[in-house]
């Protein structure tokens, strides 16, 4: 990582520059994972209208097929 969290340039110049390299490496990890859970979250809510909307449909169905 060449960048820490706030998006500053690491100085490598001094010792403990690894510090920020890795808090910065692991923040980016946090950061991925949220939106990962995000677009999951996204997905399982699109899914269950779309679960709806089939039973829907097969209600319909079923009483276009009673009539």
């Amino acid at each position: 990582m060449e960048y820490d969290s706030s998006g500053n340039k690491i100085d490598k110049s001094q010792d403990d520059w690894y510090v920020s390299a890795v808090q910065a490496f692991w923040d980016k990890i946090d950061a991925d994972k949220a939106e990962v859970q995000s677009l999951k979250d996204s997905v399982d809510e699109h899914m269950d209208a779309v679960l709806e909307n089939q039973a829907k449909a097969n209600e319909i169905m079923k009483e276009i097929e009673d009539t």
